[in-house]
């Protein structure tokens, strides 16, 4: 019976999964079952009379000596081993050693350990976990906040701390609706701490307050704790989002307003118009709306550059708001209410609109004040810069009920105002819409007329008045337009000075009439000089002396056989950047005239100020000349006066030969008119050449 005991003993001991092992006082391995030798990877028979320490992780061997210490001091010791296995595994082991002398020649330590390498791997993973989500806890910039189920304050991180200026201790156990929530939230704020324990997850943008009764704009997300579907309280993040809501205020603001002025911008007065638009038809009432535009505001931009030019505009911009508000105009409720009764739509251009207008007559006044406001001379650092304006003025409802039509209107109207000689305003009228449209209309097709080759240099022969051989070739432009047929040229290039298409199609006319003169030099006609109109627009682009040296060099032709002839207006009312310019023209070696010369109030500065070669007498001194003494006396002292200052004289509009004769003899140096030949094509001119 006791030997079968102890064979069944022996067994569990064998099958069991407990590591038994015997050793002694030093070390010494005694005896071990099978689950030793199966971690440690050795057969018992090589286990045994080994020394233990043979097998411990290395950083734990001089703690085994501690351990025998223990052992012999209490008889027993409790612990973690850590043991290599035969692959070199680190293997951790609780054991309970306890030292025997009874029975045995000499006392041995029985050790049972039990492997517990998955648990504590699993364990330390915990604390790694623990540890890991501790620090995103207290290290996070937003501000978190454990509650329980009745809003009490559990537990907060730093950002909490930081964002609503309350110490985690302080409000630990307190609620926290009654802690962060102004008075007007605390409705909404029970909702959502309502909603989140109803098993939802809340976002919402609010209000809150800190500690020293701050208000602060924030993000909310809360979240419930469940377990197993049982609320056990909430968790909320709170993120500051003031910074961000300035941001978005600013992208408003760059949407809606003009960056420069601070005005309402294009999109923000539409919006604005055709709120009013459908408020006055409900109230059946007037409103105007006046189109401002800063007139030759480019030729100060290219005169000064467009700093000064961006300066100029923020001045007056402010005197616009000026009038508005020294004036009884608008309604002052709506004036203080919505600031977008003046808007810059953009570049130079304004809006004004008055709302609940008692009489048109009102508007006319806002535009005579406004006309007077932007006379004033303006300084920008140390420049004096005088300008002016044109205004366009419709009235709502008659001038157009929709935003895109009442806008037009009241740009044709100022169209108007510029052809009337600028510093005015016009009202709409249909016959202005008229205008307008045919103008639109022009423009749209003027911009595809170069690439589609619907342009054509003519040239009207300039003869010398001594023997009337030609000398010259005036280029002078022509439309042919598919649908309208030949388009005059009085009709399209004001368009184009005033869209800036005068830039490319005054560098094509340049450069097609250079490779005329070339091609007839090359086909044998003698040389003639070539003279092309040139706009005030033309001479202040800041591209101009470049592109007269890009059209020379490609064409090779001879500077001296070109000359650009000016008007007067075009030049004195910036009359120092032009006779810079016109110094670096004369200094190619290309020949200068003026046009319409002494009808203007300042001809004779001209004279002196500018490098010309030539000056050209308007035709109304030559019509009728012959029957009129006084006339010619004038003609006689304007020509003196010429070659006084050493300059040529040409007479054009000459058209019967008793004014050509008598030109000659008062000394005049070249004719032009229909006398000596209409302006015709460029191959017909060839053949006129050869002609002569």
């Amino acid at each position: 019976m006791i030997s079968e005991g102890k064979e069944v003993f022996r067994d569990l001991v064998e099958q069991s999964r407990v590591l038994i092992c015997i050793h002694d006082l030093q070390g010494d391995i005694v005896s071990v079952n099978r689950q030793v030798a199966d971690t440690l990877g050795s057969s018992r028979k090589e286990l045994v009379g080994k020394n233990i320490r043979e097998f411990l992780a290395p950083d734990v061997r001089d703690e085994f000596d501690d351990y025998l210490a223990e052992i012999a001091e209490g008889g027993s010791a409790t612990g973690l081993m850590k043991v290599l296995t035969g692959n070199g595994e680190v293997r951790v082991l609780e054991y309970h050693n306890t030292l025997r002398s009874k029975g045995t020649s000499k006392p041995v330590i029985w050790g049972v350990s039990l492997d517990v390498t998955d648990r504590f791997r699993i364990l330390r993973d915990l604390k790694l976990q623990k540890a890991f989500f501790q620090q995103l806890f207290d290290l996070s910039p937003l501000a978190i906040v454990l509650l329980d189920n009745q809003d009490r304050v559990t537990e907060a991180n730093k950002g909490f701390e930081k964002l609503f200026l309350y110490s985690v201790d302080e409000i630990r156990g307190r609620p926290l609706n009654e802690l962060i929530v102004p008075e007007t939230h605390r409705k909404e704020a029970s909702a959502l701490s309502a909603a989140v324990l109803e098993h939802k997850t809340v976002e919402a943008a609010t209000v809150r307050q800190r500690s020293d009764g701050t208000l602060v704009h924030v993000s909310v997300l809360g979240q419930p704790i469940e377990l197993e579907s049982e609320p056990l309280g909430i968790y909320a993040i709170y993120r500051d989002i003031g910074e961000q809501l300035l941001a978005e205020e600013k992208i408003k603001s760059l949407a809606f307003y003009d960056a420069l002025t601070s005005l309402p911008n294009r999109q923000r007065f539409k919006e604005h118009l055709e709120g009013a638009m459908k408020a006055a038809r409900q109230e059946n009432r007037r409103m105007a709306l006046l189109f401002v535009d800063v007139d030759h505001f480019k030729r100060i931009n290219d005169t000064f550059g467009h700093s000064v030019g961006d300066q100029l505009l923020c001045q007056l911009a402010d005197r616009l708001v000026g009038v508005v508000r020294l004036g009884d105009y608008v309604g002052r409720s709506d004036r203080t209410r919505d600031p977008a009764s003046i808007s810059r739509l953009g570049g130079d251009e304004f809006t004004v609109l008055l709302k609940g207008l008692p009489k048109p007559q009102i508007a006319a006044v806002v535009a005579q004040r406004t006309l007077r406001a932007f006379a004033e001379p303006i300084w920008v650092g140390d420049r004096e810069i005088h300008c002016t304006a044109s205004i366009g003025i419709a009235i709502f409802p008659s001038d157009g009920q929709d935003f895109d039509t009442f806008l037009r209107n009241a740009d044709a109207a100022m169209y108007q105002a510029k052809s009337e000689g600028r510093n005015t305003y016009c009202f709409f009228t249909q016959a202005l819409n008229e205008i307008a449209s045919r103008r639109q209309f022009l423009e749209s097709r003027l911009r595809r007329a170069l690439d589609r080759k619907e342009l054509s240099l003519s040239y009207q022969p300039v003869c010398r008045a001594q023997d009337e051989r030609i000398i010259g070739a005036e280029a002078l432009i022509r439309w042919t337009e598919p649908e309208e047929g030949a388009i005059s040229p009085a009709e399209f290039i004001p368009i184009a000075e005033e869209t800036g298409l005068i830039i490319p199609i005054g560098e094509w006319i340049l450069r097609t009439a250079c490779e005329h003169s070339m091609s007839w030099q090359r086909a044998g006609r003698r040389p003639v000089r070539h003279i092309v109109n040139l706009s005030g627009r033309q001479l202040l682009d800041a591209g101009f002396r470049s592109s007269v040296g890009r059209v020379l060099n490609a064409t090779s032709l001879d500077p001296s056989m070109l000359e650009f002839e000016i008007t007067e207006s075009a030049i004195m009312k910036e009359t120092g950047p032009a006779a810079v310019i016109l110094n670096q023209i004369k200094e190619m070696g290309i020949g200068l005239s003026l046009d319409d010369f002494g009808i203007g109030y300042s001809s004779l500065s001209c004279l002196i100020r500018f490098p010309l070669d030539r000056v050209k007498l308007d035709g109304s001194f030559i019509r009728d000349i012959p029957k009129a003494p006084d006339k010619a006396s004038l003609v006689a002292s304007i020509i003196d006066l010429a070659h006084g200052c050493g300059l040529q004289v040409v007479a054009e509009e000459v058209e019967t030969r008793k004014e050509a004769n008598l030109l000659t003899e008062l000394g005049c140096d070249e004719l032009q008119g229909f006398l000596f030949g209409p302006a015709i094509p460029a191959e017909e001119f060839a053949e006129l050449l050869k002609q002569s």
